[in-house]
């Protein structure tokens, strides 16, 4: 998709008056403006819209008390509502902060998602889809276990509670187990 926009940038700005009278261009154009354009589904994405302060969990080590942290979010709509930019800072043990885009691919018909933050070098990315009441996005992808440098499932729920209150809950599955494992809640 990069690529063909590119092409027909260069197109459009070599030759303005061709690509307006070519109809498989217009077609391109119509057809591209479509695929990008944000609608009813990134709408959807509005209740996480805000300045958000949170409190944490993360059970690093099954079996024992989670590890309980506070930090601040700011969420906001970037390049015309097609994404949600989120902007994440904690203290955790350590100063931490993260950032990550969602948004809704009209082509694919998922909610994509995708994450870095400072103690990390991995993009991870996920897809994800809403439930039928409009409340709860689920996320699914895959990232690696920096212990065994093996595949690890993951499932992400975003549960929207109220106008003021969401809640995020990652559930992992590592690698030689059937069942996934909580890992963290952010509230």
């Amino acid at each position: 998709m990069q690529k063909l926009s590119l092409i027909l940038l260069t197109l459009l700005i070599n030759n303005s008056a061709q690509a307006q009278n070519d109809p498989s261009l217009s077609k391109i154009m119509e057809a591209m403006q479509k695929a990008g354009a944000p609608g009813s589904m990134h709408r959807k994405l509005n209740p996480l819209v805000g300045e958000w302060s949170y409190t944490a969990k993360l059970w690093a080590v099954p079996g024992q008390p989670p590890i309980t942290f506070k930090g601040k979010a700011k969420h906001t709509f970037i390049l015309g509502g097609r994404y949600i930019q989120q902007d994440v800072e904690s203290s955790l043990p350590m100063p931490f902060k993260g950032f990550g885009l969602i948004g809704y691919d009209n082509l694919k018909k998922k909610y994509t998602a995708m994450w870095v933050d400072s103690m990390t070098t991995t993009i991870f990315t996920s897809k994800g889809s809403l439930d039928k009441g409009g409340k709860v996005f689920t996320f699914h992808g895959v990232e690696s276990d920096p212990l065994t440098k093996k595949t690890i499932k993951t499932r992400d729920v975003i549960e929207i509670k109220d106008k003021d209150t969401h809640t995020m809950t990652a559930y992992r599955i590592k690698p030689g187990q059937k069942k996934e494992t909580k890992v963290m809640e952010i509230v």
